[in-house]
């Protein structure tokens, strides 16, 4: 049976992608590339290039410096009391995409972590070839490489 939507890439636009589809029920399955240190030294790591960042200083909601004052202020105490404890200096590329990971994970996002070898778009459903498991089979491919 053919997979409803299939989403290529585990940087922030797959996360993204991930994140609407499962909400919309449609059941997504992110092929996150394979952690290999070939995809690690050709600079394609899982969760895409944030994964090998420091410090994200320019994504929206996470300013750099103390975020204590600022997630008191902001946020309901009652709501607070249950988020991960924050970050005292902004966030790191890798706690971003793990948190993005984890929000798409919590829709009933479901991955695979391999590398996708080759799409074939000239028939209906398309059909994926992947390092591991072979072929698949998709409805519609998100490709957020």
């Amino acid at each position: 049976m053919a997979e409803k939507v299939v989403i290529i890439g585990s940087g922030p636009a797959g996360w993204a992608a991930a994140i609407y589809t499962a909400r919309a029920n449609l059941e997504p399955l992110v092929i996150e590339g394979e952690a290999s240190q070939e995809n690690w030294d050709l600079g394609r790591p899982p969760l895409g290039q944030l994964a090998i960042t420091t410090e994200v200083e320019n994504y929206p909601g996470f300013p750099s410096g103390n975020l204590e004052s600022y997630l008191d202020d902001s946020i309901d105490q009652k709501r607070r009391q249950y988020m991960a404890p924050h970050h005292k200096e902004g966030v790191s590329g890798p706690e971003l995409m793990e948190l993005m990971r984890q929000q798409a994970l919590n829709f009933g996002t479901r991955t695979l972590q391999e590398d996708v070898k080759q799409v074939d778009f000239s028939g209906h459903p398309f059909k994926l070839s992947t390092s591991f498991s072979g072929d698949i089979e998709a409805l519609s491919v998100i490709v957020a490489t």
